[in-house]
């Protein structure tokens, strides 16, 4: 699996450690994780949103939620709007979202409401739209009641749609562990018995999610299963030396010819 800096892509990381796209769901929406995708080429990047803002004109009352807004290129809904300077590199994608791309292979998104600035030393710094329409609205207090980050194309100035598959998906690298953790206690693999080990038990499990899945004939597909397997293992197995991840997943591998090391 690739790592790009402080993302990886969330197909590669299913892939290689076996987790299907419905259990990716089950774990993200448990953990409330959010997944990003990367800011398109040649656009700018607006914050727009409603607001009641105190010291300009207007009357500032209770009442002032429900007046007609002013509306803005985006949304009829909202009242003010600007573009926005910061380095915005990705934008937020949640994990009902995910659901949607599963079941569809893609999703059209015309609005945002959180994005991330990246930087060498403090990696991703997550910004809301809320916050920057704030920002935008100094020095007068404001009260911001929704806004959300929009798109436009740098050459006509018009908003567009974004459309998103899961190969364009990615995860942040902190959040990797997180969800692998998540898995450890998976119910739908091989329960541990009470006279098992923790290791015996993790490598019944292991068992149960590559062997009954993968089909093996040649050579290299053995070896490619058995670092997929060893990667697996690698942050569960109390053992966490080369050579002995190297026996438990050749351990593991049923019916691997004689006269082959596999």
């Amino acid at each position: 699996m690739k790592n790009k800096g402080f993302v990886i892509s969330a197909t590669e990381f299913l892939e290689e450690h076996s987790i299907s796209e419905s259990e990716f769901k089950d774990r993200i929406e448990k953990l409330q994780i959010s997944l990003l995708c990367r800011r398109p080429r040649n656009v700018a990047v607006h914050v727009s949103g409603s607001a009641i803002v105190a010291g300009s004109d207007e009357l500032q009352t209770a009442n002032s939620l429900f007046r007609r807004h002013r509306g803005t290129p985006f949304s009829e809904e909202h009242d003010y709007h600007a573009i926005v300077e910061s380095n915005i590199k990705f934008f937020s994608i949640p994990p009902s979202e995910w659901a949607e791309i599963i079941d569809y292979g893609e999703i059209l998104k015309d609005s945002f409401s959180c994005a991330f600035i990246s930087s060498i030393k403090e990696g991703l710094s997550e910004v809301s739209a809320i916050e920057q329409l704030k920002a935008q609205l100094k020095p007068y207090p404001a009260l911001v009641i929704d806004a959300s980050f929009f798109v436009t194309n740098q050459k006509s100035n018009q908003p567009q749609e974004e459309k998103i598959t899961a190969a364009e998906i990615l995860i942040k690298k902190e959040d990797t562990q997180k969800i692998l953790n998540e898995g450890m206690g998976d119910s739908r693999y091989s329960q541990k018995m009470e006279w098992m080990s923790e290791d015996l038990a993790i490598l019944n499990e292991a068992s149960d999610r590559f062997i009954k899945k993968e089909k093996t004939t040649s050579i290299d597909q053995k070896k490619e299963l058995i670092e997929k397997i060893k990667d697996w293992l690698k942050p569960r197995f109390s053992l966490g030396g080369g050579d002995l991840l190297d026996q438990a997943a050749y351990a593991i591998l049923r019916n691997r010819p004689a006269n082959t090391p596999f």
